[in-house]
């Protein structure tokens, strides 16, 4: 995972490139939403929202027809909408009736190929350890420091185990980030593993128009207890892809040692409690859809209309992003 000495560093690259001409970018602004599937809706927004500070800005229902439609699930659903105060990307948690027996990574690495975490800001990392392992969290990396070899910075970085089973990253502020009220702020980056570095590019670069900010190998040991590879020979490839909007940057491992794809298996789905898809907006969803199959990204589900607050009545289809981590593309109708 980059953290945030690499973050100001891939923010230059970007800023240095030239810009896509217009007719091969999408009208979308990067992660619009991520979504999870999770055990108890009540326990999971308490959690979001008096514990990591985001704010619930909208709740709904699903009807079995649209769950089966969309998600492949058998059932009806309802969920609840939170964001954070600086973006407009929103985290969808939902509860399916049928609820989930087990969490999507359960049984599986972290090389493995698909979702592995969604980053926070955090003012105070030591703070921020002490008091959830307080409320009896556990954490897969305890709070880390490295020297980034590429600029010289200490970066401060925890992986928290949340609800759900879900891996939540925690980077403290540096010299160089703004003080800001409050513990958390921002989603710094979504992480999805993959097996195909080349597959993402075609994916976030050529389907999606997203510029790729960096792409790396990382120094062996540099980084390995947050990734989850302390103590094998494992190599660590990282690449961002940074969109137009204020969003979280879209970052891609791509470990030496092959993984298992997730979703694939049946894993890392809506049946399953965790972060199973991450969902994009355009205005052009029919072209985007198009290019998706021309590139070997299939429709799994959809599409289908349905009624999504607070965005109101929208066309969505899930498709079969890299390495078959499923991919939302959806469009705004009203």
């Amino acid at each position: 995972m980059k953290r945030i000495a690499l973050l100001f560093l891939c923010l230059a690259l970007v800023l240095a490139m030239p810009a896509m001409a217009e007719e091969e970018t999408y009208a979308h602004e990067g992660i619009s939403r991520v979504c999870a599937s999770v055990f108890s809706l009540e326990e999971s927004l308490d959690f979001f929202t008096n514990t990591m500070e985001l704010e619930l800005v909208a709740q709904g229902e699903l009807d079995q027809q649209t769950c089966a439609a969309l998600y492949g699930m058998d059932c009806a659903a309802k969920y609840a909408m939170l964001k954070n105060s600086v973006q407009d990307t929103l985290l969808q948690l939902i509860e399916f009736e049928n609820t989930p027996e087990k969490t999507s990574r359960e049984g599986y690495n972290s090389w493995d190929l698909g979702y592995y975490d969604i980053a926070f800001r955090c003012a105070d990392i030591q703070q921020c350890f002490a008091d959830l392992t307080e409320m009896g969290y556990t954490f897969l990396c305890e709070p880390y420091s490295y020297t980034t070899t590429w600029s010289g910075d200490t970066v401060f970085e925890a992986v928290l185990q949340g609800p759900n089973g879900m891996p939540l990253a925690l980077i403290n502020k540096t010299e160089a980030t703004p003080a800001f009220e409050g513990m958390f702020r921002n989603f710094p980056d979504v992480v999805l593993v993959v097996g195909d570095m080349e597959s993402a590019d075609r994916f976030y670069t050529d389907v999606l128009g997203i510029a790729k900010g960096f792409d790396m190998e990382m120094e062996p040991g540099l980084v390995d207890p947050i990734v989850g590879t302390a103590g094998t020979d494992i190599i660590t490839r990282i690449a961002m892809y940074v969109a137009s909007g204020n969003t979280p940057i879209i970052e891609i491992l791509d470990f030496s040692e092959e993984g298992r794809a997730m979703r694939l298996e049946g894993a890392m789905t809506p049946a399953n409690a965790g972060t199973f898809c991450t969902s994009f907006k355009t205005e052009i969803f029919d072209e985007v859809i198009e290019k998706c199959e021309a590139n070997d990204f299939p429709v799994v589900y959809g599409p289908v209309e349905l009624t999504l607050e607070p965005y109101g009545q929208i066309r969505s289809a899930l498709v079969s992003g890299p390495d078959g981590s499923f991919v939302e593309i959806f469009e705004v109708l009203d």
